[in-house]
């Protein structure tokens, strides 16, 4: 899955991403999991020097897409 979701950070963005940046997923958890959502969401985030995420703002969309 995380393969998957890194692909389509990529081509959401036009083909390259920052280094700090990175696609990934989300899965629910246990309380979701037990009403009935068994969804998981890819997403793209920043990361710092310590590889914690950051809050993002603005688009990482390449506006030629």
């Amino acid at each position: 899955m995380e393969s998957a979701c890194q692909q389509s950070a990529l081509k959401y963005a036009g083909g390259t991403l920052p280094s700090t940046v990175r696609g990934g997923y989300v899965l629910p958890t246990v309380d979701q999991w037990g009403v009935g959502d068994h969804s998981a969401e890819c997403t793209i985030f920043q990361v710092d020097a310590s590889g914690g995420i950051v809050p993002v703002t603005g688009t990482m969309r390449n506006s030629e897409n």
